[in-house]
């Protein structure tokens, strides 16, 4: 028995795959799950409509005043993009290794990342202000069964830092992790 799944991205996150997964388990094994009804995408986007009542602050007017847009050059001469400057490569990384890593400095792997995009991008463009949007999850929402609900449950949040200078690498780190940090309670604003 072959069973094809095909869900565009644009309807699910990753946590959502996991479900429809387990959900196809369990139809096909027979009887199973907790009996618990799922939270629907319906209620979720129910709840943010009737969130949407926010107080507007300056918080991101003044985050973007910091800095321009970063974007990274893209000729439209050709139609087919398949020869940008492409570098490929394989970084084996250990994952029991960076999770102690990034306990021990009291960091975090996202923070890790957005901030070796910045320096590509830095390097890239050859500038020191850098700023780009990047995609994160709503499931740390406060609603009672969002881990059970299927859906694109994510926000578009924005990443600014400044590279000037040579910049302690984990100071670097920290400080997109703090800004991150301060951000959240202005994340409606920016969707709205």
């Amino acid at each position: 028995c072959l069973i094809v799944l095909t869900i565009s991205h644009a309807i699910t996150d990753g946590h959502s795959a996991e479900i429809l997964l387990n959900d196809l388990c369990v139809s096909a094994v027979g009887p199973g799950g907790n009996g618990e009804k799922a939270f629907s995408y319906a209620e979720y986007a129910l709840s943010e409509h009737q969130s949407r009542e926010t107080h507007v602050s300056d918080y991101w007017q003044k985050y973007l005043s910091k800095t321009q847009a970063t974007l990274l050059p893209v000729t439209r001469e050709e139609a087919d993009f398949h020869d940008f400057d492409t570098m490929h490569s394989t970084m084996p990384v250990n994952v029991a290794s960076m999770d102690r890593l990034c306990r021990r400095h009291k960091i975090n792997l996202a923070s890790v990342c957005q901030l070796a995009w910045g320096v590509v991008l830095r390097s890239q463009l050859g500038v020191d202000d850098v700023c780009f949007s990047y995609i994160s999850s709503l499931r740390n929402k406060p609603l009672k069964g969002i881990m059970t609900a299927v859906g694109p449950l994510i926000t578009t949040l924005l990443c600014y830092m400044n590279l000037e200078g040579e910049t302690d690498v984990l100071d670097a780190i920290r400080a997109v992790n703090s800004e991150y940090a301060d951000s959240l309670s202005h994340e409606a604003e920016l969707s709205n």
